[in-house]
């Protein structure tokens, strides 16, 4: 038999109450994610390896808007940006704690105050974008259909820096003294004398 029953419990408030005693109990509360809104959106980086940066959805709430839920129902979003530096990067996110399958990524151009949808990710870690354009800025979100969960994202983009990079024309000197180097291997030297 427990210690203490509810009529038991709410007879001793009331006896408190009549007293004149107020009575306080904790509520906890947790306090939305800096990047609940868009335009509050966390900076990511990409980069060749996998920087996971953490994230959660508990306490987040649903934005609302133009492009928006574009992949689904969502219940709650956070937001990331970051500047593309190759046309297909590789958003990844790992849901770290809560219940299995409800995670889901969404990718956007545009500003947060006209979102255009470009990708989504279903129920899948990664998303591959392709397209995007080097320098411009785009967001994800990451959003849950049902109960809030842990995650950490990041954007890989292997791509070879020096590829991307333009092609300098070889200075023609280089080339003379190639060309010039050549000719001499059927020349014989003398003493000149």
């Amino acid at each position: 038999m427990p210690l203490f029953t509810h009529e038991a419990i709410r007879a001793k408030i009331g006896i408190l109450v009549k007293a004149g005693v107020l009575l306080f109990f904790p509520v906890l509360a947790s306090a939305q994610p800096a990047n609940n809104l868009c335009g509050n959106a966390t900076t990511l980086t990409p980069a060749h390896a996998c920087l996971n940066t953490a994230g959660t959805l508990t306490a987040a709430t649903y934005t609302a808007g133009i492009g928006l839920p574009g992949c689904g129902a969502a219940v709650a979003d956070v937001w990331y940006r970051f500047v593309a530096s190759s046309a297909t990067p590789t958003i990844t996110v790992a849901q770290t704690s809560g219940i299995a399958g409800l995670r889901r990524s969404q990718l956007f151009s545009g500003t947060c105050a006209s979102l255009t949808s470009l990708a989504c990710s279903g129920d899948n870690n990664v998303l591959l974008a392709v397209g995007l354009v080097p320098g411009q800025t785009y967001y994800v979100r990451v959003y849950s259909n049902g109960a809030a969960f842990n995650f950490t994202i990041c954007i890989t983009d292997p791509h070879n820096v020096c590829t991307s990079a333009p092609r300098l024309p070889r200075p023609l000197l280089l080339v003379h003294q190639i060309a010039q180097l050549h000719s001499l291997q059927h020349v014989t030297f003398g003493t000149g004398l």
